[in-house]
């Protein structure tokens, strides 16, 4: 795939972020990604789905960023590993989907809870 236009690479660059921003979430805007295998996780919107992976399989880059129409045709792909890409942030978007699908938000704050630790504030 070539490198995008600035006006598209612009845009793919405010996608990334805004889900990372919606990923981390700590209210209900919290976007619920699901683990497809060891390392792919999907998203599932009304009309695409954003896929992110770990391309060797080790949970480390490069990554492959991949949002798919309702049809199943991609029409964003960046492979961050390929030097023609500048940096998506594709590890932030890859650590914070890992760690959201995984539940350990809930967990914790399950643990501190039997703890009887108090939440810190936020």
């Amino acid at each position: 795939m070539t490198a995008f236009p600035p006006d598209h690479e612009s845009r793919v660059r405010k996608l990334v972020s805004g889900l990372i921003e919606k990923t981390r979430a700590v209210d209900g805007t919290r976007l619920r990604w699901e683990r497809i295998n060891g390392n792919r996780y999907e998203l599932s919107m009304s009309r695409s789905t954003v896929t992110i992976e770990s391309r060797d399989g080790d949970g480390a880059d490069p990554f492959d960023f991949i949002v798919r129409d309702e049809s199943g045709l991609p029409f964003i792909i960046v492979d961050e590993g390929t030097p023609r890409y500048p940096d998506y942030k594709l590890r932030d978007l890859y650590e914070s989907v890992t760690l959201n699908s995984s539940g350990a938000d809930e967990k914790i704050v399950a643990l501190l809870h039997e703890l009887g630790i108090e939440e810190p504030p936020f």
